[in-house]
């Protein structure tokens, strides 16, 4: 994984078999889940309002209709029985008033309806625009339990464009734009990663020479200007010259268990495709440890969310937002029934970083925190969101133990049904992924995209403070 690995251990000191600050997710998580969580909720309320006026209406539409068809019954069997003409029309023109006045009535309500409409429109996309915000500082600023990644950077101008993917749990994925790493500002030489890479390219016929020769290429002096970086492999493109696109090799390393194997295309020398030469296979192994040490702290250096996907779908409205994060709540809550089990203090919820050289700090933070923000939802999405082992008993209908994710992921479309099979407790060798593709298209590109997310977020609380104490 990206960064620097650390040792977690329970607050009891029991083993926790993961890579990332779990308190600092949780805390993102529940924050999350509070301001998102609230805001789809006031979206239910206000859709079932207009649901409730719109049946109103209905139902007084139908017995006005009632009223009109017995009123021109009555009135005109009333009138007929008159011997007068001027009783007559009376009764056909009190007839038409109730005919006026009920088509009156329903033009008035649809109009009412199609205003309520639009300000339901309004307010739901100015609360869906508060769950992005909610849910982007979620995934910028907190620690992500990342299954596996993705890094692509690209000549732009004079420097490089940068971008990083992660994989998420519950078959989420989310892109991010760069600020400029450290080492990635601008191309740089091939030394700078692996002095002295000279590969094999091909073979080539030399004077006096029946037979081709292998033909060697030193790649020090090479201008590194395009790297994609997959669970599986890299990809380099190369240039002689900054200048000439032309005079190019493209290097292609493949991981196969725990080998490095390699495709060189020499473009500019006119060489075909070849596999690397056995010999040429222990440098491609100290390229890709270099590529891996220089990619080390890209994670924080993330700039914004270029879009998410759930399911190989875009996450572009508020359901789908409140999908990625349920999955996210799903795929945690085993996690975090154990850390409650494991807390000693049932006030608290604590961890444990092995420091080295006999050394531990404790972090932990108060229960009571968390669970007062999950009550301040709405019954109905403190079901699909909340965290039951956090919770008063009786709160919810049924026990966190029974949740599972493949019971909240089902196909919109209505063609297929959708299961995804989530294993709560991977280990380290169960996080890698046979490719991962950095998806380009991002999911906004309305005016949105500029929103200040600071403004947006401000409903956000400051986290309660992490306690930390080492020993």
């Amino acid at each position: 994984m990206l960064g620097e690995s650390k040792r977690y251990l329970y607050g009891d000191s029991a083993g926790l078999e993961l890579g990332f600050d779990l308190l600092d997710m949780l805390q993102g998580l529940v924050e999350c889940v509070r301001v998102l969580g609230g805001a789809y909720g006031e979206i239910g309320a206000l859709r079932q309002e207009l649901e409730d006026e719109v049946r109103r209406g209905e139902a007084i539409a139908a017995d006005l209709d009632r009223f009109g068809d017995e009123a021109r019954i009555g009135l005109g069997a009333s009138g007929r029985q008159s011997t007068f003409s001027e009783v007559h029309r009376f009764a056909d023109s009190m007839v038409e008033l109730v005919e006026s006045s009920t088509a009156q009535w329903k033009e008035e309500h649809r109009r009412r309806i199609a205003v309520q409409r639009r300000a339901l429109e309004d307010a739901g996309r100015a609360r869906a625009q508060i769950m992005r915000a909610a849910l982007e500082t979620l995934l910028l600023e907190r620690e992500l339990d990342v299954q596996s990644w993705a890094f692509e950077t690209e000549r732009a101008g004079d420097g490089l464009a940068s971008r990083l993917e992660y994989a998420l749990p519950g078959d989420a994925r989310v892109a991010y734009d760069l600020d400029p790493p450290p080492g990635w500002t601008a191309p740089f030489r091939m030394s700078e990663l692996v002095p002295g890479l000279e590969l094999e390219v091909g073979l080539k016929k030399k004077l006096l020479r029946r037979e081709p020769v292998p033909h060697r290429v030193d790649l020090s002096d090479y201008w590194v200007v395009s790297v994609r970086r997959v669970p599986s492999g890299a990809r380099f493109t190369l240039l002689r010259k900054l200048a000439d696109p032309s005079e190019r090799v493209e290097l292609e390393l493949r991981l196969e268990g725990d080998t490095v194997e390699g495709i060189v295309h020499d473009v500019a020398g006119g060489f075909s495709p070849q596999a690397a030469a056995a010999d040429d296979l222990p440098k491609l192994r100290s390229l890709w440890s270099a590529l891996h040490e220089r990619l080390r702290h890209v994670a924080r250096h993330r700039r914004r969310v270029r879009g998410i996907w759930s399911a190989e779908r875009p996450v572009e409205d508020a359901e789908g937002m409140v999908s990625v994060v349920e999955r996210f709540v799903a795929h945690a809550r085993p996690i975090v029934r154990e850390l409650v089990l494991h807390s000693p203090n049932a006030a608290e919820l604590s961890v444990k970083v092995d420091l080295g050289e006999g050394r531990r700090e404790e972090i932990w933070v108060e229960r009571e925190l968390l669970q007062r923000k999950l009550l301040e939802l709405p019954k109905p999405v403190l079901e699909r969101l909340a965290f039951p082992s956090l919770l008063p008993p009786g709160v919810l209908d049924r026990d966190d133990s029974l949740i599972d994710l493949s019971e909240i992921v089902e196909a919109e479309d209505g063609d297929s049904a959708v299961t995804v099979v989530s294993r709560l407790y991977p280990d380290a060798s169960d996080r890698t992924d046979p490719g991962l593709g950095i998806v380009r298209a991002p999911v906004y590109e309305d005016d949105s995209s500029s929103l200040d997310l600071t403004e947006l977020a401000s409903g956000i609380e400051d986290e309660p403070e992490l306690h930390r104490a080492k020993g």
